[in-house]
Parts: structure tokens; sequence; C-alpha cells
């Protein structure tokens, strides 16, 4: 019997570090893609800044209002950068979901 319990425990050990890891990487992978789009989301942003600026130099004989539709159709104002959520509060709103 002590054999079976023995067993029982490294197959038990076993399966927890496995899932474990599993786990972190999970957890840290999805970090790392919410990072990657809010860098994604700042670099557009930036980009259109600077597109208005070589428009600004290229077309300075240009009517004013015109190019302040053109360099406003180009700008990305409406680009939301608020805080990312965490893998935490997206597994809490995950229970929330399964709770109802």
């Amino acid at each position: 019997m002590p054999e079976s319990q023995d067993l029982m425990n490294f197959l038990l050990q076993s399966n927890i570090t496995r899932f474990g890891t599993v786990f972190f990487l999970v957890f840290i992978l999805s970090i790392l893609i919410s990072l990657y789009r809010y860098i994604l989301k700042l670099s557009a942003f930036y980009e259109s800044r600077g597109d208005a600026l070589m428009l600004t130099f290229l077309f300075r004989n240009v009517d004013a209002d015109r190019f302040e539709k053109l360099v406003g159709s180009m700008m990305a104002e409406n680009i939301d950068f608020k805080q990312p959520s965490t893998p935490i509060q997206q597994l809490v709103q995950l229970k929330k979901a399964f709770d109802k």
C-alpha cells in the first residue's frame, strides 16, 4: 500500500506542477497580449500626429478649413487609452457571467 500512496503523491505533484505552469504561462501571455494591443494603439495615435505634421509641411498653401478637415480625418482622437483589464479582472467577469 505505501507504494501506491507514493505513486499517488507523485502523480498529484506532477499534475499540480504541470497545470500550474500552464496556468502561469496563460496568465503572462494574456498580460503581454494586452500590453501589445495598447502599444499598437499608442503607435497609431502618434503616427497619425506625425502624418498631420508632414501634411502641414507639404500643403502650406491650402485653404485652412479644407486642411483642418483633412487633418481631422486622419487623427486618431477616438482611441481609448484606458488601462487594460488585468487577467484577474477578466476571471472575475467570467465568473460573474457564469453565475447568472
